[in-house]
């Protein structure tokens, strides 16, 4: 089914969603649903597939409008910057090949306290579409992307949310800079004379002796 839709990211959602599958207006939506059905309907935006999610139904823009949410990482990757018409070629989940293994290389710095599979299984689910060589971010680690450099069955796959092998390898890179030891930064010392405030202190000089110093005296 191929429809020409306008795309926005999902910025211009009247609800806050940070998922990564798409979101059709509920205009677009029934006519997906109009016809053949499908259990997971996926789009061909621009040459890159992804999901369709839920209908937004408190959508106010998309009233009477055949509109797709895209999300903002998803919209910069192919340069969509909102309100562009495109045609969509829309698919039938149940036409592509299920996903078995997917080999990915990781690219940048992950801190060694998080498990990337924990990251990244949920927002690759709700993509539910890859093919090789496709790159997508790692949530929550700035600057982080993963790699899909091989997959079985080959070509396009479908993550029916079935168990895949998932196979990770850090960069060269991302390697040496783990390898790499850490240096020692011995702390410089603190002039407290610029941290607190000017009653808090008493400048001491070789001149000016500690008022703590000499004969004691008594108060009153």
């Amino acid at each position: 089914m191929e429809a020409r839709v306008t795309v926005y990211p999902k910025i211009y959602m009247s609800v806050e969603d940070s998922s990564w599958s798409a979101r059709p207006s509920v205009i677009l939506a029934r006519r997906l649903h109009s016809g053949e059905g499908s259990a997971r309907w996926v789009a061909c935006v621009k040459g890159f597939h992804i999901s369709i999610g839920d209908p937004i139904s408190t959508d106010y823009m998309g009233r009477g409008a055949e509109i797709l949410y895209l999300p903002s990482w998803f919209c910069e990757s192919i340069g969509v910057e909102g309100g562009e018409e495109l045609e969509i070629e829309f698919e039938r989940s149940e036409n592509l090949q299920k996903a078995t293994r997917l080999s990915f290389k990781v690219i940048g710095d992950i801190p060694g306290d998080m498990d990337i599979r924990d990251l990244i299984e949920e927002p690759l689910s709700q993509l539910g579409v890859l093919e090789v060589g496709q790159i997508v971010p790692v949530p929550v680690v700035e600057g982080a992307m993963i790699l899909l450099e091989s997959c079985e069955p080959e070509g396009l796959v479908f993550l029916d949310g079935a168990d895949i092998v998932l196979d990770l390898e850090m960069s060269d890179a991302a390697e040496a800079e783990a390898e790499e030891p850490v240096p020692q930064v011995n702390p410089e010392p603190v002039d407290y004379r610029y941290v607190l405030p000017a009653s808090y202190y008493t400048f001491l000089t070789e001149s000016t002796p500690s008022p703590f110093q000499g004969p004691g005296q008594r108060l009153g």
